[in-house]
């Protein structure tokens, strides 16, 4: 006759300290992710109204965009408006 032991039972007991670090945790990656979708986008908006005025972007530019905060990205969208080259949209 053979004896089944049974497997443990997983633990499904999470303390509330475990609960509220593990909640603080995926905030803060919900947030990571916002941030940098929020960046993408703004990157995507400055290089096609940067394309639409001035043309095929160098890749220079296309660095500085990808490598930019978003505050730095909307500042840059703004200086579109004013910029008589390229250069002068980064220098403002």
């Amino acid at each position: 006759m053979t004896t089944q032991i049974e497997e443990p039972q997983a633990m499904t007991f999470i303390s509330n300290i475990e609960r509220y670090y593990l909640q603080r945790h995926i905030d803060e990656r919900k947030q990571g992710w916002l941030d940098e979708g929020s960046a993408k986008g703004a990157a995507d908006v400055l290089q096609t109204l940067l394309q639409q005025k001035f043309g095929r972007l160098p890749d220079w530019a296309s660095d500085r965009i990808h490598q930019a905060n978003t505050s730095t990205l909307q500042r840059w969208a703004l200086n579109v408006l004013s910029a008589e080259t390229l250069q002068g949209v980064f220098e403002q």
